[in-house]
């Protein structure tokens, strides 16, 4: 299959190098540096056994692959819909955090839509590097419920370290990865500390703790024990990794704050729901941000 992977950040490379295993990519990078990277030297993928990938790279916008997966961030997205809108019908699978993309995707009606949950952990170490630091699924469902099934199944590479799973419902697999997002990334990007932190730091867990209530109140969440216990395997079984809101603080770019935390708290405001810690944490990341931008 002839796939256009949008996006070189630390999820376009890793999609791009594990999917080149069985198909024919082209990853779609902003900048002209990074294309003739990945085009001169391959895709280096960091992880239980380093090897590289091999794939065609650009910065143009042509996209004229069967399939597009659109793995920029969200704060990205709104200047890539106008081109989007202007392809004729094809798959597009979206795999954003948060939930912002969701309401905008009824603008894309021409074409086959998925949403996609990463559930890897995947560091961009340069620009053509990625750091492969968690084994995880990708889970894909269709948008409307008019998908097809074996579309997905196809993506797949029988490669174990990266498994592709078909969801019949997307809402669920994403409210649960939004919840984890919302907890573990704005509290180790404030701390500056690894995952673990928020369940071996007692003060730091007590701060989680009050975060997950109040997401789990504007999600209106009902089974909180099992949601919390995802969260926290989470957290155990990425005890060393930094979460991508830190590295955002760390090499002084933009967070998704805004479609994290931000969403969040506009639907909190519309539903009368506490969200004091959530508030707090969002003005401290726009904080850090703000600064590191000076």
């Amino acid at each position: 299959m002839k796939i256009g992977v949008i996006g070189g950040g630390a999820v376009g490379l890793l999609i791009s190098a594990y999917l080149s295993r069985k198909h024919d990519i082209t990853l779609y990078t902003k900048a002209e540096e990074q294309a003739i990277s990945v085009r001169t030297e391959g895709i280096h993928v960091i992880g239980p056994s380093p090897w590289t990938a091999y794939v065609k790279s650009r910065a143009d916008v042509l996209y004229n692959e069967e399939l597009l997966i659109i793995a920029v961030k969200q704060y990205s997205l709104p200047s890539l819909f106008g081109n989007l809108k202007q392809l004729p019908p094809k798959k597009i699978v979206f795999v954003q955090n948060g939930i912002t993309h969701i309401g905008r995707m009824k603008e894309l009606a021409q074409h086959e839509l998925y949403i996609g949950v990463v559930e890897h952990g995947a560091l961009k170490k340069s620009p053509n590097t990625v750091h492969h630091t968690g084994i995880g699924k990708i889970r894909i469902s269709p948008y409307d419920g008019g998908g097809a099934r074996e579309f997905i199944d196809q993506l797949n590479t029988s490669d174990p370290l990266f498994l592709i799973q078909y969801e019949e419902d997307w809402e669920p697999v994403v409210l649960k990865k939004l919840a984890a997002n919302a907890v573990i990334n704005p509290l180790t990007a404030l701390f500056r500390m690894p995952n673990g932190h928020i369940v071996s730091n007692p003060y730091v867990a007590k701060l989680a703790k009050k975060l997950f209530h109040e997401v789990c109140d504007v999600l209106e969440i009902n089974d909180k024990d099992d949601l919390w216990e995802y969260i926290e395997s989470i957290a155990i079984k990425t005890k060393n990794n930094r979460s991508s809101m830190l590295s955002d603080i760390e090499h002084h770019k933009k967070t998704e704050i805004d479609s994290i935390l931000g969403d969040l708290i506009q639907k909190g405001e519309e539903k009368g729901a506490h969200t004091c810690t959530m508030e707090f944490l969002y003005n401290a990341i726009k904080g850090l941000e703000n600064r590191e931008e000076r």
